[in-house]
């Protein structure tokens, strides 16, 4: 299992899966180490570790914060 895949948690199957299609593209951009997944989905995932239970919530973005600008590869994304 990918950490992208341990990362999404509390979804419907097929939003797991659009989640998990959009985070993998994303990652393959950047300089592992160097930034961190923040917000909502980063959020859900701590509370369910903890036994919290968190408001069904549909995806809408991914957030991450990056060290500097340098941290995502120069080239396309498609």
């Amino acid at each position: 299992m990918t950490a992208e895949n341990q990362l999404v948690r509390g979804f419907s199957e097929g939003e797991s899966e659009r989640i998990d299609k959009h985070l993998s593209k994303l990652v393959a951009h950047l300089t592992p180490g160097r930034f961190v997944i923040v917000g909502g989905l980063a959020i859900r995932y701590h509370l369910q570790q903890a036994g919290i239970p968190y408001p069904s919530r549909p995806f809408n973005d991914l957030d991450i914060i990056a060290e500097s600008v340098d941290v995502v590869h120069p080239g396309g994304f498609s």
